[in-house]
């Protein structure tokens, strides 16, 4: 039961993980898409062919079906139509793909940031508030 409470343990269950009595998450939500899936829904809907689409990733193609169909099952939307040999996106995959090409390269950027010197992370630690 994702919203009962477990008073006598001091955890408090709620959608997507445990939290405990000081607030804090011990768990990612399940429902929460990876980036990894992310990125491999934006290559997918960029070439809009499984095959070609895998071969893009370095993956095959069963994996990629694979994780497209968890994407979908954690979000609760199909996100393409499949008919045979041809993927379109459907309406809610339209609208998903614009926050997963930000999310994606977000992360990109992040990635390369973490690459950086490690004076560059304190000179950004400075500019927040203390």
């Amino acid at each position: 039961m994702a919203n009962s409470k477990k008073l006598n343990e001091g955890f408090l269950m709620v959608a997507g993980g445990t939290v405990s009595g000081a607030g804090a998450p011990t768990g990612p939500d399940p429902r929460t898409p990876s980036a990894h899936q992310l990125r491999l829904f934006v290559a997918l809907s960029e070439e809009l062919h499984f095959s070609r689409a895998a071969a893009c990733l370095f993956i095959t193609q069963s994996a990629l079906s694979q994780q497209i169909k968890d994407l979908e099952r954690r979000l609760g939307v199909q996100l393409f139509d499949r008919s045979g040999r041809t993927v379109t996106l459907t309406p809610q995959g339209e609208v998903l793909l614009a926050d997963a090409r930000g999310v994606v390269t977000a992360m990109d950027r992040l990635s390369h940031s973490a690459g950086l010197d490690p004076g560059s992370w304190t000179r950004v630690m400075r500019l927040a508030p203390a």
